[in-house]
Order: structure tokens, then sequence, then C-alpha cells
């Protein structure tokens, strides 16, 4: 494969080998920048779930305590309410159930402990777990969240730093081209002006202002090659001449003679 690329022509070389150059970086960028933004929604999401957790722990153990039905309540119909929560459920100290939502969610302590041993920010609900003291009680609750939340923040983030890659990518990929024209071109003014020098043709003249410093520095030097061999084309042609012409001074003095 590397005997194909090497027969390739320089620009083709170069724009290939710079464009992977670019589609390397790009995706490594891609990547450290997209696990950056997970790990600062993972970090959101969390200090959201522990706010929510305290919060509601202390709703619950100020209606317990006061034995106040009302505020345990508000606690659950918030609960309801609040897209974030998938769950919750109340127990005691014998692990009797107190309150669950939805009613459905009925689980034993070991079903409970098998749910948050197997947490994960990849599963869809995401369980805590929680001791609550209240006055003459105590027990434990736990509250399942949605992460679909954070999936949602992880896809978005995802689109648009891949949109922000893509453009870049085609942006410096058209940067490329251009700067590998602006390198080549020169080079293959040059390659035809020897073309024409090779068929004998030196009236020609390569162009010493379009290219680089470099290019024109080359260009300058076979223009300087050609005036030379024009000024030793022109010196063989004179000598030729005067060799003609005293060859044909003795001829005529032979013939008189």
């Amino acid at each position: 494969m590397l005997k194909h690329f090497f027969k390739l022509s320089f620009k083709t070389q170069l724009v290939l080998f710079v464009s992977l150059g670019i589609i390397v970086t790009g995706a490594t960028a891609f990547l450290y920048v997209l696990n950056s933004q997970i790990s600062s929604f993972e970090s959101i999401y969390f200090d959201s779930i522990n706010t929510s957790t305290k919060t509601v722990k202390l709703g619950l153990e100020l209606g317990l305590s006061k034995e106040n039905f009302d505020a345990i309540n508000q606690v659950f119909d918030w609960v309801k309410q609040d897209k974030k929560f998938v769950c919750i459920i109340l127990k005691d100290e014998t692990n009797e159930t107190i309150a669950t939502f939805p009613p459905s969610f009925e689980k034993s302590t070991k079903e409970l402990d098998n749910l948050i041993k197997s947490n994960s920010i990849n599963n869809k609900t995401y369980y805590v777990k929680e001791h609550w003291d209240a006055k003459y009680l105590k027990g434990t609750f736990v509250v399942g969240f949605s992460t679909n939340q954070f999936y949602e923040q992880k896809k978005k983030s995802f689109k648009e730093i891949l949109l922000v890659e893509l453009v870049l990518l085609v942006l410096g990929f058209v940067i490329t081209l251009y700067m590998s024209s602006k390198i080549t071109l020169p080079l293959v003014r040059l390659q035809k002006f020897a073309e024409k020098i090779d068929t004998g043709d030196l009236s020609s003249r390569a162009d010493e202002v379009k290219g680089n410093k470099e290019t024109n520095l080359v260009a300058k030097s076979v223009n300087s090659m050609v005036d030379r061999l024009l000024q030793i084309q022109s010196e063989r042609v004179e000598e030729v001449t005067k060799f003609n012409e005293s060859l044909g001074s003795q001829n005529q003095l032979l013939i008189n003679y």
C-alpha cells in the first residue's frame, strides 16, 4: 500500500497526509471534549439528585416527627409532579412499607438492595437509599431518579460537538487543498517550462514572481541557465560562422592560385 502511496503525485500525497493528521487530531479533540462534557453532566446530575434526596429526607423527617401526614403527602406530591423522580418507597425500622409511589413499586428490602447494587448512570433509573430518623421512629427510604435528562444533555452535546468538528474538518480540508496548490502549482509551472526546454524551445522563461520564495529562486536559476545556454549557443554559432568564413577565404586563395 505504501508503494502505491509514494507513486502518487506530491500534491495528492500532501493532501492525504495532512487530511489524515486533521482527522486524527479532530477525532482526539472530539473524544476529549465529549468526555469532559459527560463528566460535567454527571457531576451536575449527581449534585441534583443529592440535593433532591436531602430535601425528601428533611420533609419526611419533619412530617413523621410531628405526625403531620399533610407534610408527608406534600413530599409525595412533589415526587409525583417532578419528572426527575421515578419512584419512592418509605419503610420503617422493621422494613415494613409505609408508603410508595407509584403504588405498584412494592419491593422487598432484598430487591431494593439488589437495585442499588446494580446502580449505574447507564441505567434508565438511578436509585438512592437513605436513612430517616424522626422523633419516635426510624427507617429507610429509597428514591429512584430518571437518567433521561442526563442522556438528553449527552445526546445534545454529542450532536453539537460533532457538528463543530465536521465544520472544522471541512475547513481544514479546504485550507489543505489551497495550501497544497500554493506549494505545488509553481512546481507544475517549472515542470512545464522544463518540458519546453527539452523540446528545444529556449525562448520561454520560468515565472519568477507568482511562486513562493524557494520556487522563485529555482525559477531564477533555471532562467539564468537558459540564458547561459543561449549565450553558449550564440558563441558556438559565431565561432562556426568565423570558421566557415576562414575556410571560404582559404578555398578562394587555392582557386586563385
